[in-house]
């Protein structure tokens, strides 16, 4: 039969002939033991107690001195059992939630990126269709990550429509409706009838001032105040002089969560510090 052991107590199986008997193990792991012994037969224990099957101690360990033959090790196998409630939806269902793209059962096709789309020319200007956001990011921080890379597609195509819109101005030519013509930068005459609109509702549509938001003043502002904001009106107009990245122009992020595209410009900032390491230090 097999007789088992567990830490700290003995454990009482009963013998084909009915001879009850107690073997008591000075044990340094908590887990089950097992031996064999003379005769064949299996002893019936709890269930829970044949999951894990390691090899025996000797007789030198043990506290009481076993007089039956040699202990021989047993087999060792470990029985994993996972999670299985609450689970919904088919394997599919959650390999497309998890990785999305292409699963199993479905046609092959390209990526997001590399669905470049069409390039028209417009005015002399060679523009590239709006980019595809991707549908295959894995959120690990790749080398060449899909979201930087339809950061720059974007910006990409972005400049590509101001060097188009300025070129058509005074032709006479009107940017095609179905390929989305940039209509703050674009005349009236050179946007299509059914979007000519939308730009009237632009041109008359005021910004939101900061100071509407609060009210009158009755006292002066501190001496410092009136410091603080010569500063910044100077660093403004300073700003305003250089070229800008277009980077409050939300066009091609409309869909997009903001953690994503904070994501995005987080990866390209890391990689142009990779590439100019010396420069940062300097600076």
């Amino acid at each position: 039969m097999y007789v088992l052991y567990s830490l700290g107590s003995p454990i009482l199986c009963s013998a084909p002939s009915g001879s009850p008997r107690r073997h008591k193990l000075n044990l340094r792991e908590n887990f089950v033991r097992a031996s064999r012994c003379t005769t064949g037969a299996i002893t019936t224990c709890k269930d829970e107690m044949l999951r894990a099957w390691l090899p025996t101690v000797g007789a030198a360990n043990a506290r009481h001195k076993y007089a039956g033959p040699a202990l021989r090790p047993a087999r060792r196998w470990m029985t994993f059992e996972g999670n299985s409630q609450d689970i919904e939806g088919t394997d599919e269902e959650r390999m497309a939630g998890l990785f999305g793209g292409r699963i199993r059962g479905e046609p092959p096709r390209s990526t997001s990126r590399m669905l470049v789309g069409e390039t028209r020319v417009i005015a002399g200007v060679a523009v590239p269709s709006r980019p595809v956001e991707p549908d295959n990011c894995c959120m690990s921080g790749c080398v060449n990550c899909v979201w930087t890379l339809y950061n720059e597609d974007l910006r990409q195509w972005k400049q590509q429509r101001k060097l188009a819109a300025k070129a058509i101005r005074g032709t006479g030519l009107q940017w095609p409706a179905d390929f989305d013509p940039p209509i703050r930068d674009l005349d009236e005459a050179n946007i299509p009838e059914s979007l000519r609109a939308q730009k009237q509702h632009l041109e008359h549509r005021e910004p939101l001032k900061v100071a509407a938001l609060f009210g009158a003043r009755d006292a002066p502002l501190p001496k410092a105040v009136i410091e603080a904001k010569k500063r910044h009106l100077a660093a403004r107009r300073k700003a305003a002089q250089r070229p800008s990245p277009d980077q409050e122009d939300t066009e091609g992020w409309d869909n997009v969560p903001v953690f994503i595209r904070v994501f995005a410009e987080f990866e390209k900032n890391k990689a142009r510090e990779g590439r100019h390491p010396a420069k940062q230090t300097q600076a």
